[in-house]
């Protein structure tokens, strides 16, 4: 069904993948009812782009499943795929406002002149992953559990983050993003009865004192009466990936302490790292296919 005007509409999702995934030639490919044509763009980029959309508004809603599509197909390769968070409409004259790479949405027949773009180094070797990433873009548009798990506020934020840490430029930086994931996605159970009663009882007598530092003291006791950032994550990655992920979290944790708390950096931070990036992406990918955290 054609919009008010008779008008169609074309999409164009330019996206940065970190290593740099370099297209070739373009790709046409039909996901959920999508035809979706996957091109290269200027240096560091490929775009998305989607033509012969009925409606402005059906444009901005095929945008929200790109952005879940293209955050999957990253996970199924081990990469970030970074596109811009808003979509913006080209008017045919005013060049569209927005950083590197901006998504946008123009009439069908208007001709658009592309922004510059960045140029990243690093980069896949196409022909080994191109299928790969392809699958990851179908699961995220076609299935149900995937859209559903990011409903979660906080499996969108652990998304953000692992897509981020592929962009870091140290192995610190990459590291403590990494980890961060697993703080955000960390179970939040109660602590055991004994121990909510004695810090009820501590939380009083900070009342009947009144220091100055009375309501901050209250916010860090009233963090005891859940489990720790520890047993959070080691919860999390065992319900999901059994106990060897669990004891290989809780290790990689400590190194995060370490790291945040004394400010000591791992000689062996690159492998560390590289152990936090499968662990972060297989629970992901799990968490994602069963649509909750």
């Amino acid at each position: 069904m054609l919009s008010q005007h008779g008008e169609r509409w074309v999409l164009l999702v330019p996206f940065l993948v970190s290593p740099a995934l370099r297209l070739d030639d373009q790709v046409d490919d039909q996901f959920g009812g999508l035809k979706l044509k996957l091109k290269p763009s200027t240096p560091g980029y490929n775009c998305v782009v989607v033509e012969d959309l009925v409606s402005a508004d059906q444009a901005r809603g095929v945008f929200e499943q790109l952005k879940v599509g293209l955050f999957s197909a990253g996970l199924n390769i081990g990469c970030g795929v970074r596109i811009s968070g808003d979509l913006v409409e080209y008017d045919g004259f005013t060049p569209p406002s927005g950083g590197i790479g901006q998504a946008v949405m123009y009439r069908q027949g208007e001709k658009f002149i592309s922004i510059s773009l960045e140029f990243v180094a690093q980069e896949f070797i196409v022909d080994r992953v191109l299928p790969r990433f392809l699958k990851g873009l179908r699961d995220g548009l076609t299935f149900e559990s995937v859209p559903l798990a990011l409903r979660d506020a906080q499996v969108r934020l652990a998304s953000e983050l692992y897509t981020d840490s592929y962009f870091e430029s140290s192995p610190q930086s990459r590291f403590i993003g990494l980890m961060g994931v697993l703080e955000v996605l960390k179970d939040k159970e109660s602590a055991s009865g004994a121990t909510q009663n004695l810090v009820t009882r501590w939380m009083d007598d900070v009342r009947r004192e009144r220091p100055p530092e009375e309501q901050a003291l209250l916010g860090q006791l009233a963090w005891l009466r859940t489990v720790s950032v520890g047993q959070g994550i080691r919860s999390l990655t065992r319900r999901h990936l059994g106990d060897e992920a669990s004891r290989t979290a809780t290790m990689l944790y400590r190194y995060r302490s370490t790291m945040v708390h004394d400010g000591s950096t791992p000689e062996n931070l690159e492998a560390l790292a590289h152990q936090a990036e499968t662990l972060v992406r297989q629970l992901l990918m799990k968490i994602l296919s069963a649509g909750a955290r």
